[in-house]
C-alpha cells in the first residue's frame, strides 16, 4: 500500500502541470505534446527521447527543467519540436508508469471515480486522459493486475486489469487533468497474442471496461 501511496503523491504534484499542457499549445506553436520515454545523460539532463512508435530523436536544445538521475529512462509527457537532426525539448514532466501489480488483499482495492477524457493504445503503452474532481487532499493511483487467463500455452491470453484510484474522502469542486502510461512490454515478453481488459470506474457510467487487442 506504501507504493500505492507514493505513487499518488507523485502524481498529484504533476497535477497543476497537467492541467495546463491541454491541447491549446500556443505557447509553442510548432511544438507538438506527446507521451515519450527520456533518458538522461551524465549530467541528469534528458539527451533523448523515444516516441511510442519506435524513433528515438537526440535532444539539440533543451528548454525543459526537467533532472533526473543520470543514465536512467523516465516516462514523461511534454512538448518537443521536431528540427533537423533530432528535437528541441520546450517542457517534459513525469507521468505514472508503474508495472501492474497484485493486491495482496483483493478487497483493498479503491476504485474512486474518475472520468476517461480519451484512452489510446501504442505498441507497448495504454495511455491516458483522466480528468479528476478534487479539493484540497492527495489522490492516490496506480494500476493493478486482477488476473491472467491463458487457455493453452501458446495460445492468446486475456489480462485483465483495473486503475486504482483513493480520493482520500476529498471534496468534488474542483477538475483537473491526469496522465498515466500503463505499460504493456513486459506482459508481450511472456503473452505475444493477448487481449487488455482494463476497468476504470467512472463518475456517470460506473466501472467501464476498455478491451484491446495485441498481436490478434
Amino acid at each position: 500500500m506504501r507504493a500505492l501511496l507514493n505513487i499518488g503523491v507523485i502524481l498529484c504534484g504533476c497535477l497543476a502541470f497537467l492541467a495546463a499542457c491541454s491541447e491549446d499549445d500556443s505557447h509553442f506553436p510548432s511544438a507538438v505534446q506527446d507521451f515519450f520515454v527520456a533518458y538522461t545523460a551524465s549530467d541528469s539532463t534528458i539527451s533523448t527521447i523515444e516516441t511510442d512508435d519506435g524513433k528515438r530523436f537526440a535532444v539539440l536544445e533543451n528548454k525543459s527543467d526537467y533532472t533526473g538521475t543520470p543514465d536512467s529512462s523516465y516516462r514523461c509527457l511534454g512538448y518537443y519540436e521536431l528540427k533537423d537532426g533530432g528535437v528541441k525539448l520546450y517542457t517534459a514532466k513525469d507521468v505514472m508508469s508503474k508495472k501492474p501489480h497484485v493486491l495482496p488483499h483483493p478487497d483493498s482495492l479503491r476504485t474512486d471515480p474518475v472520468q476517461v477524457v480519451s484512452i489510446w493504445k501504442t505498441p507497448r503503452y495504454l495511455n491516458m486522459r483522466l480528468a479528476v474532481l478534487h479539493g484540497d487532499k492527495k489522490h492516490h493511483f496506480d494500476f493493478v493486475e486482477d488476473s491472467i487467463n491463458q487457455p493453452s500455452p501458446d495460445g492468446p491470453a486475456d489480462i485483465w486489469l483495473s486503475l486504482y484510484h483513493d480520493a482520500s474522502a476529498d471534496m468534488q469542486a474542483f477538475t483537473d487533468f491526469v496522465y498515466a502510461s500503463l505499460p504493456l512490454a513486459f506482459y508481450q515478453e511472456t503473452y505475444p497474442k493477448h487481449t487488455v481488459h482494463f476497468t476504470v470506474n467512472t463518475y456517470e457510467e460506473g466501472p467501464v471496461l476498455f478491451e484491446f487487442y495485441y498481436n490478434q
